[in-house]
């Protein structure tokens, strides 16, 4: 290991620390205190969704900005990020998991409302916005710099965990398992992206609409028939999630080195990193909306978790379980191929991780493209937006073909420099996000 690899791996260790996780907490907690626990009475509200609202026909339809963001959290961390937070703190870590979905659902939230209520129009008529619009708008001109570093931090991330390392998990396993090499996917899929982040928001929209509940049903259905098969396994998986995030198994901590530390740490780090709570990147899709009220936009941030974490990455950790493939010699997504060749066979079950990767990469390339858009418009006009399409598409043919232990950790890095702009725009602005909510809450209760 070289020198530059090893100041990496310490900024890393640096900025995921047990800081960032308290820093996350905290400020979900304070929004949680503050909305008197919205995230769950907020279920109650759903139904709002459905009913027609006056809304703005530059916009795109909430559903679409809905399903813009969740094809770009649903990525290929909901079938690694869970294995990886099994392997490294043992079963307990899911039930940390499930926390950090708890508190995200109110951060995403609140995101979401601060992303449309001070959102604006760009050069086009298109409405823009996401923390770097909530930070100068929000905070005034004097914090224009954190906004910057929030645009760039997410320029840099859109390559790396938005397009390099979504398209390296999906070439390889598509090499691995139906031997379609590498350079082949990397091209074909180059040239859909590109005639799809061409058409904009609205296209990007209208596609996602379609793909992410093909995508997401294929998964769901596939997890169910998993735990069909072993459904006498379900209540120990569920006991052995709970014991286990405070106490592990004396066999299991003394095998594995497991503690509760360890379960809560990964657990804790890879839902957010799964669900992108307070990272500020969903924000950026739900502000395209033509839904005018940030409060109903915001319902669906709460969705958005709910589907990510505690739907999505519980099925994936339910299967590894009740399978038994956790305890063999798997990483990554091999785990889950595993789970899933336990129940299909080898190599049906392999065909049908394969084809679910190669979906969630598609998603979240289409996605972080239309992210990485809007902050590079954000620091250099519109007119910069083919020179950042170009490169972006350039990435995806690099990442199919190249070793990328290193743009891992560089992704993870620019994500956290993402957060933290992000989190000190939601602690100043708490208040607004408070005052919409009860706003909202109170015109609710004189109409019904």
């Amino acid at each position: 290991m070289n020198w530059f690899d090893i100041i990496l791996q310490e900024i890393h260790r640096l900025l995921w620390g047990p800081g960032m996780m308290i820093l996350l907490l905290a400020v979900g907690l304070l929004y949680t205190m503050r909305t008197r626990f919205f995230q769950f009475r907020a279920f109650a509200s759903l139904k709002v969704l459905f009913q027609k609202t006056a809304g703005d026909s530059r916009g795109i339809p909430p559903t679409h900005a809905l399903a813009t963001a969740l094809a770009g959290t649903l990525g290929t961390g909901n079938l690694v990020g869970v294995a990886t937070a099994m392997i490294a703190g043992g079963p307990g870590a899911i039930f940390w998991m499930w926390i950090s979905a708890l508190i995200g659902m109110i951060i995403k939230y609140a995101e979401i409302v601060l992303a449309v209520r001070f959102r604006q129009r760009n050069s086009q008529g298109e409405w823009c916005g996401g923390p770097m619009y909530t930070i100068e708008n929000g905070l005034g001109k004097r914090w224009r710099w954190l906004a910057q570093l929030f645009a760039l931090s997410a320029i840099l991330a859109s390559f790396g965990i938005g397009n390099m390392t979504q398209v390296n998990a999906a070439s390889t396993n598509l090499e691995s398992a139906l031997g379609i090499p590498a350079w082949i996917f990397g091209i074909g899929i180059a040239i859909f992206t590109a005639v799809v982040i061409v058409g904009g928001i609205r296209r990007i929209g209208k596609l996602t609409a379609k793909v992410v509940p093909f995508m997401a049903g294929l998964y769901i259905v596939g997890a169910l028939l998993i735990l069909l098969r072993f459904h006498d396994q379900i209540p120990g998986a569920f006991r052995l999630i709970l014991s286990s995030a405070f106490q592990p198994p004396s066999a299991l901590g003394g095998a594995a080195g497991y503690t509760v530390l360890m379960a809560m740490r990964y657990g804790l780090a890879r839902g957010i990193s799964s669900n992108e709570a307070g990272m500020g990147s969903a924000p950026i899709a739900h502000a395209a909306t033509e839904v005018k009220d940030p409060v109903q936009q915001g319902l669906l941030g709460i969705v958005e978790v709910f589907v990510d974490t505690l739907l999505m990455c519980t099925l994936t950790a339910l299967a590894l379980l009740v399978t038994g493939v956790w305890q063999q010699d798997f990483t990554g997504a091999s785990m889950t191929a595993g789970a899933f060749a336990a129940a299909f066979g080898p190599g049906l079950g392999d065909s049908i991780v394969t084809v679910i990767i190669v979906f969630l990469a598609l998603s979240t390339l289409i996605s972080w493209s239309y992210y990485g858009e809007r902050c590079t418009e954000y620091l250099l006009g519109h007119r910069a937006i083919p020179l950042y399409r170009i490169l972006f598409i350039g990435c995806i043919l690099l990442g199919s073909v190249l070793s990328l232990q290193r743009i891992w950790l560089l992704a993870d890095i620019f994500n956290s420099l993402m957060i933290l702009p992000n989190v000190v725009a939601l602690w100043a602005l708490s208040s607004k996000v408070v005052d919409l909510t009860r706003s909202w809450t109170a015109g609710r209760r004189k109409r019904t």
